[in-house]
């Protein structure tokens, strides 16, 4: 994938979003996507929360980041919830909350004996927004395939350099 030029990008103020980039399989990371958690109060820049293995062991990293220029390999952001939703608050107390999210399999959920991925790690995060009132998600399966299908379809332009990333409000979390 060549590196582009990317014109700065406006999301929705108060947003808090999955984002998914774009990986290239290995033996040992078999995923197509990354994910990540995209909270920002203006809609420009936000704090970037995802589970990274990049120095060895599953860490929780946060950044400031302004995603839509940032990473040229997003190919999806679909917004799961709101700052100023039932629960007012802001971005970092779901940065906080974030932070507390274990880097293991949740024991009990379905997830509890699925190998720990970054994919794994959201489900369980947004399984604790939800909780937390902070979202509205009653079925994570359905709203992972809904982010991997918008993604999916995005995916050929971004490579190509000939898309940009593709923003939705997804059905299945507010």
């Amino acid at each position: 994938m060549s590196k582009q030029t990317l014109e700065p990008v406006t999301f929705p103020k108060d947003i808090i979003a999955l984002g998914l980039t774009i990986r290239y399989p290995t033996d040992g990371s078999p995923g197509t996507y990354h994910w990540l958690i995209w909270v920002s109060e203006d809609g420009v820049s936000g704090t970037c929360a995802h589970a990274t293995n990049d120095t060895g062991a599953f860490t929780f990293e946060k950044k400031c980041e302004n995603i839509g220029t940032s990473r040229n390999n997003l190919s999806a952001l679909i917004q799961i919830g709101s700052l100023r939703g039932t629960h007012s608050v802001d971005e970092h107390d779901v940065v906080e909350i974030l932070e507390k999210v274990p880097m293991k399999s949740p024991a009990g959920s379905e997830d509890e004996h699925v190998r720990f991925t970054c994919r794994i790690w959201i489900r369980e995060a947004v399984r604790v927004l939800n909780s937390a009132g902070i979202i509205a998600c009653g079925d994570v399966n359905a709203l992972e395939e809904e982010c991997k299908a918008h993604a999916d379809a995005n995916r050929e332009a971004v490579e190509l350099g000939k898309g940009k990333v593709v923003f939705v409000v997804s059905k299945y979390s507010k």
